[in-house]
């Protein structure tokens, strides 16, 4: 509607920040302008939202995601810091043009690659083509139903080291990105580890890696 802001909101129902943001941003600013403002909001614990941030993330632009996040008109609001400083400013920009719609909300296309196995064609004679034909279609029936080997359908595991800081909105936004990941690829293994309890691992790690000095956690 022509005069109203529209905005969408993610957030995580397990976050201290997001429901912080909420009753101290987001209700105050519903109450002031009324009708004026419709909020969208989107828990990304359910795998189609959280996709959509991830489509969202990369159409904006947004290096670092985090937790909440806001995106209104052209603009992302990353974090419950500069949702606080910056919403209200955008809310009166956007109101000030005459309001802005909701984004085109549409779950991208995740592609699937159909690979059918084909025989390789045997060279055609006048005297044996019936011959040829038949073993054509007999290869490729086994093909068809060949089943793979167990080495081929056991992929190698793939181990990551998670160091994270109870009550950072970054690492709880990291933990959506990871299971996500891990439900594509049941091969990915998620090791854990609390940055202050494993700070000596945390360095070691980082040298290992290459991570600049300012870098680390």
């Amino acid at each position: 509607a022509e005069g109203v802001v529209h905005l969408i909101y993610f957030y995580d129902p397990d976050c201290g920040a997001c429901e912080e943001v909420h009753r101290e941003v987001l209700e105050p600013l519903l109450t002031e302008y009324g009708d004026r403002v419709i909020v969208e909001e989107l828990n990304i614990a359910e795998k189609e939202n959280f996709e959509l941030l991830l489509s969202l993330e990369e159409q904006y632009e947004v290096v670092t995601g985090s937790i909440p996040e806001v995106f209104i008109g052209q603009e992302a609001l990353v974090g419950p810091y500069e949702i606080g400083e910056k919403l209200r400013e955008r809310i009166e920009y956007y109101l000030e043009q005459g309001g802005v719609a909701f984004l085109a909300m549409a779950t991208p296309a995740i592609p699937t690659l159909a690979i059918s196995p084909t025989a390789t064609p045997m060279a055609e004679c006048d005297e044996c083509g019936p011959l040829h034909q038949a073993e054509r279609e007999a290869r490729a029936t086994r093909v068809a139903n060949a089943k793979p080997t167990a080495q081929a359908t056991v992929a190698p595991a793939i181990h990551a080291a998670l160091f994270f800081q109870p009550g950072c909105d970054e690492c709880d936004r990291s933990e959506h990105d990871l299971q996500y990941i891990q439900e594509k690829y049941p091969q990915f293994v998620i090791h854990r580890f609390d940055v202050k309890d494993q700070a000596v691992l945390n360095q070691y790690l980082c040298n290992r890696a290459g991570v600049p000095d300012d870098e680390h956690p």
